[in-house]
């Protein structure tokens, strides 16, 4: 089953489990707003969708394979009962809002006593169309490049 147990604050600043280098670069930017301070984050927050197959009896085999077939979250952010599902990607595609609508249509199945969240996609940069489709799905959009370094 999914957990939020571990909970990071927003000045650990060690890149977070689960998030390739590449879209590592902006979300540490994000980290050194204002706003991503309020947050605390868990990481890499897996929703398993898939059980391994009865002739798994491996403990670590049936674990392994259950991770590799669950949705990962790349993080999510917590402020008083706010939930923020959060997507990082250095370079927005279509996947990135499809991944992040997904992610919300799992939560009640994993998280059923939370609050919806709330969707937030963090990027370096995004096409016009892209952050257009965005803003239709109820996403907020933060690229690292339109905000000055502080």
């Amino acid at each position: 089953m999914a957990s939020l147990d571990q909970w990071y604050p927003a000045s650990w600043s060690r890149r977070p489990p689960g998030m390739v280098w590449e879209d590592w670069q902006p979300w540490g930017a994000w980290l050194k707003t204002a706003e991503a301070q309020k947050y605390q984050y868990a990481y890499d927050v897996e929703m398993p969708v898939r059980t391994a197959p009865d002739d798994v009896t491996d403990p670590a085999m049936r674990r392994s394979y259950e991770r590799s077939n669950a949705r990962r979250i790349d993080a999510v952010g917590r402020f008083d009962d706010q939930y923020v599902i959060f997507e990082a990607r250095r370079f927005t595609g279509w996947s990135a809002i499809a991944q992040l609508e997904g992610y919300l249509m799992l939560w009640p199945l994993f998280f059923p006593t939370d609050p919806t969240p709330e969707l937030m996609l963090i990027t370096e940069q995004i096409a016009d169309d892209l952050r257009a489709s965005a803003a239709r799905a109820g996403i907020s959009v933060w690229v690292s490049t339109e905000h000055p370094t502080p």
